[in-house]
């Protein structure tokens, strides 16, 4: 059996093993690819740690880009060091950080909306920081006097990731799972090209699948969960399959 992720390699490359001990081949279309912000240092030389309580990383990317800066480690050694919590969305986001000595509280949940609501009526003092991907939709009016995002990539869309998929349904995959919004517009757009058969989609959320659900694409089969957290995702689609 083949299922294409179309995402980013870094999710890919964490669970293709996975899928493989259960018997289904899973595809990358990299359709899309993280790009650190030009002006990274500058971004992070506005943070004062002292004003900080909580630092939350949405991603591995927003980990380990961050951490791939001079300033980055500084700030997270301040952090560390001034006991704020460092908060990771996924267990790839907090084994990044662990393996460069910071542990993070990594709750199963990976709704950034989901954990600012927890924080916020957590922590009464100082700023909570979301460092993330230009990307990132929050609704930030209930929060906006104590959250402060510093967007530390771009999440850019591949051409050669798109002519990839456009390759894989040529060739008869039928089966694709997406993760993000991005992701979910991409694949309404390619799937105008290929509407002789079903395409069997499997989406992370509710949320996630709006773009397909607006598109009205009538070859699409959506299969909606609602996942706290990728693994939850990865489960419900390798039960559906088996």
């Amino acid at each position: 059996m083949d299922i294409v992720f179309a995402g980013t390699r870094d999710t890919w490359e964490r669970w293709v093993g996975f899928f493989e001990s259960r018997d289904i081949s899973l595809h990358l279309a990299e359709i899309i690819v993280p790009t650190p912000v030009n002006d990274l240092d500058q971004r992070i030389s506005s943070l004062e740690p002292m004003d900080i309580s909580s630092a939350i990383f949405t991603s591995k990317n927003s980990a380990k880009i961050l951490i791939s800066s001079h300033r980055g480690r500084d700030l997270l050694k301040g952090l560390r060091e001034l006991g704020a919590l460092i908060v990771a969305t996924g267990e790839g986001t907090a084994s990044i950080l662990l393996s460069h000595g910071y542990r993070a509280f990594s709750p199963p949940i990976e709704r950034v909306e989901t954990l600012l609501r927890i924080l916020v009526n957590a922590v009464r003092r100082g700023e909570i920081v979301i460092f993330s991907s230009d990307r990132l939709e929050i609704s930030s009016n209930d929060y906006a006097k104590k959250i402060r995002r510093i967007e530390v990539y771009e999440l850019r869309i591949s051409r050669e990731g798109i002519i990839a998929l456009e390759s894989m349904l040529k060739k008869g995959i039928r089966r694709i799972m997406v993760a993000s919004q991005t992701a979910s517009k991409i694949l309404c757009e390619v799937g105008e090209k290929h509407q002789d058969k079903t395409l069997e989609i499997y989406a992370m959320t509710k949320r996630i699948a709006e773009p397909l659900l607006q598109c009205n694409n009538k070859s699409f089969k959506l299969n909606i969960y609602n996942s706290d957290t990728f693994r939850d995702f990865v489960a419900a689609v390798i039960k559906h399959n088996i």
